[in-house]
């Protein structure tokens, strides 16, 4: 675990809270519900159209990975390593879905 650690740059974790910020006023200007408050963490919740279990299948189909929660949420895990183009890839596969 320590050796993770290490391998985090010293600004990760500020660009890791930008990107989930960016992440939040996407989903959200896409008119998707989010559960995940400002700052909560890195983890953000959001429901939307559809079964879940198919959502899941077609963000994966657009190289996006996110997972079901229970009672038909979703959660994508936003980190240091994501960029705007891969916000862009989860938004875009939730409306094709659609």
């Amino acid at each position: 675990m320590l050796a993770a650690l290490e391998e985090v740059p010293e600004w990760g974790p500020s660009r890791a809270a930008d990107m989930v910020a960016k992440c939040r006023a996407a989903l959200l200007e896409a008119g998707v519900e989010v559960r995940t408050e400002p700052g909560q963490g890195t983890l953000v919740s959001f429901r939307t159209a559809g079964e879940p279990a198919d959502v899941v299948k077609q963000a994966e189909a657009a190289g996006v990975v996110i997972r079901n929660l229970p009672d038909g949420w979703l959660r994508a895990s936003v980190g240091w390593w994501n960029d705007e183009r891969d916000i862009a890839r989860l938004v875009a596969s939730l409306q094709d879905g659609a």
